[in-house]
């Protein structure tokens, strides 16, 4: 069960992290969550097959959940400042210059 959990706690972390930011944002947290996770396995006297499974699964929801943040992202709509105006996904806008 603690498994699950861990990764549900990565899934959202990522989706929290692609809501906000671009890509280069997870390079701290896998390199962070390497080390947690080595360390607290090492600790706990887990086998090194077990330790890199939950890299693994650490590493792949932490993305998954980045990338669901991303789209959630690019298909919300932003908050309106003015009632009556026309909101443009940022998806369709142009930058200028």
């Amino acid at each position: 069960m603690i498994i699950v959990a861990f990764a549900v706690t990565a899934f959202l972390v990522g989706a929290i992290l692609g809501l906000r930011f671009k890509v280069f944002i997870l390079i701290v947290p896998v390199i962070v969550g390497i080390a947690v996770i080595t360390g607290v396995g090492f600790a706990f006297g887990s086998s090194p097959g077990f330790i890199f499974f939950v890299i693994f699964l650490g590493l792949t929801t932490l993305q998954m959940g980045y990338v669901s943040g991303a789209a959630i992202s690019c298909f919300a709509e932003e908050p309106r400042n003015e009632p009556g105006e026309v909101v443009v996904p940022r998806s369709y806008t142009h930058s200028q210059g």
